[in-house]
């Protein structure tokens, strides 16, 4: 609040003669230590303090999965979802069914096949490409996956609306550990690839 500024120049509101200037040039164009570069930025505070975390942005969700589960190879096969999800005012249905579901896809990719594996003495990952670090695949997803939103109003959010990623993200992850519990009655650490039900399973 004690500073200006005048056609370009940053300065003290109280002694615009001071020496003390910056173009807003300059301050955009700092050789930023942390990027190890040049970073067109500038940092602001708000004036009015934010509403309580508690107030605004608050998004629900809880998913159902049906899953199957050999228990001879340890695959695990996702069959069936439903997704249920309160993102207060639904603005564009669609798109929010698609955010939902590609939360649902990121978390379960986390929770069945995603593994950085590093290597014990240098430290350099071990699988960073595609081919070795997995990820779920539109296959192995449900095609006829449901999602069902409930309508709210949030105060603080645009027409009333909430976040959507976030949420589809860490609900998927513990229904599908449940449901695969439920299939095979142990509990299997993550990633949950076939080799981890195996080994939970105590066949190897």
């Amino acid at each position: 609040q004690s500073l200006d500024i005048v056609e370009g120049v940053v300065g003290l509101k109280v002694n615009t003669a001071s020496a003390n200037t910056v173009t807003v040039s300059e301050v955009l164009n700092l050789f930023r230590s942390d990027a190890m570069g040049q970073m067109s930025s500038i940092t602001g505070r708000n004036k009015d303090p934010m509403p309580p975390t508690l107030a605004y942005s608050r998004q629900f969700a809880v998913h159902f999965i049906e899953v199957e589960v050999d228990m001879d190879t340890g695959q695990i096969k996702v069959l069936d979802y439903l997704a249920l999800q309160d993102s207060g005012t639904v603005v564009n249905p669609q798109v929010l069914k698609n955010q939902v579901i590609g939360g649902a896809i990121c978390g379960l990719g986390f929770a069945l096949y995603e593994e950085l594996k590093l290597c014990p003495q240098t430290g350099a990952a071990m699988n960073a490409n595609l081919l070795d670090y997995k990820l779920l695949r539109t296959a192995d997803f449900p095609a006829d996956a449901e999602v069902v939103f409930h309508e709210s109003y949030d105060p603080v959010g645009p027409y009333g609306a909430r976040g959507a990623g976030e949420s589809p993200m860490a609900a998927a992850i513990p229904a599908v550990v449940q449901a695969v519990y439920n299939a095979t009655g142990v509990w299997v650490d993550m990633p949950m690839t076939p080799e981890n039900v195996i080994r939970a399973l105590g066949k190897v």
